[in-house]
C-alpha cells in the first residue's frame, strides 16, 4: 500500500476513534477491511476509484469464499471509508453509493381470502382495510400494514405484497444489512442494585431467628 492510501486510512482510522468512540479491536477490523480493499485496487489512485472496482473486490471476496455476513461488513467499512474521503473533500465523488448491498428477506404467507387488485394498490395505506365484502372474523384498524411499511421505509428497504383472491396473500419485507461498530461507553459511577438471592434471603432468617 503506497504512501497516501495509508494515511488516508489512518485519517479515517482516527475519525473513528474521535467521533464515534470506536474501540480498539473495532478499529483493528476497519483497517483490516479496508486494507484488503485498497490493496485490490493495487496502487491506483481513490479519487479515480468507481462503483466497478468495488464490485470486482466483492465478487474476489465471493471467490475466496468468504460468508456473506462477512462480506457485508467489509463492504460497510468501505462504504463508510468512501464517504468520508467524500465530505472531507478529499474525493470528487463517493463510488460506494451505487453498490447495492446484500439485504435481509422476511417473507410471511398465508392461505387466507386473499386482496383483490384495486385494494392491493391502497395496502399500506393509514387506516385502510380491504373490501367491506370480504369475510373478516375480526375487525381491525387498518394500521398494522401502514406502520410496518412507515418503519421498513425509515431503515431504507422496501415492503412488497402479492395476493390473489382466494389463493392467499404473501408480504416480503427486505432490509438492508448493515454492519454496526460497537460503540464504547464511557465508565459509570452508577452501582446497579439486584435483589438478593433466596440463598440469601434464607441466610438472613436464619441470622435473625439466631
Amino acid at each position: 500500500m503506497s504512501r497516501i492510501p495509508r494515511q488516508r486510512l489512518s485519517a479515517f482510522l482516527d475519525m473513528l476513534a474521535a467521533e464515534r468512540g470506536a474501540a480498539r479491536n473495532t478499529l483493528e477490523a476497519y483497517e483490516r477491511d479496508v486494507s484488503d480493499y485498497l490493496v485490490f485496487l493495487a496502487g491506483k489512485p481513490l479519487e479515480q476509484a468507481t462503483s466497478a472496482d468495488i464490485r470486482g473486490w466483492l465478487a474476489d471476496l465471493a471467490a475466496r469464499g468468504l460468508k456473506a455476513s462477512s462480506a457485508a461488513r467489509r463492504l460497510s467499512a468501505v462504504r463508510q471509508f468512501h464517504r468520508f474521503l467524500y465530505t472531507e473533500g478529499l474525493s470528487g465523488s463517493d463510488p460506494a453509493a451505487a453498490i447495492e448491498g446484500p439485504r435481509l428477506l422476511v417473507r410471511v404467507i398465508d392461505n387466507g381470502v386473499g386482496i383483490g387488485a384495486e385494494d392491493l394498490k391502497r395496502i399500506g395505506d393509514p387506516f385502510f382495510q380491504a373490501g367491506k365484502t370480504y369475510q373478516r372474523r375480526h375487525e381491525g384498524t387498518g394500521l398494522g400494514l401502514s406502520i410496518v411499511k412507515s418503519l421498513v421505509a425509515l431503515h431504507g428497504g422496501e415492503m412488497t405484497v402479492d395476493s390473489r383472491l382466494g389463493e392467499g396473500t404473501t408480504v416480503v419485507v427486505a432490509l438492508p444489512v448493515v454492519f454496526a461498530p460497537p460503540v464504547a461507553r464511557p465508565s459509570s459511577n452508577i452501582a446497579t442494585l439486584a435483589p438478593p438471592s433466596r440463598a440469601e434471603l434464607q441466610q438472613m432468617q436464619v441470622r435473625k431467628r439466631a
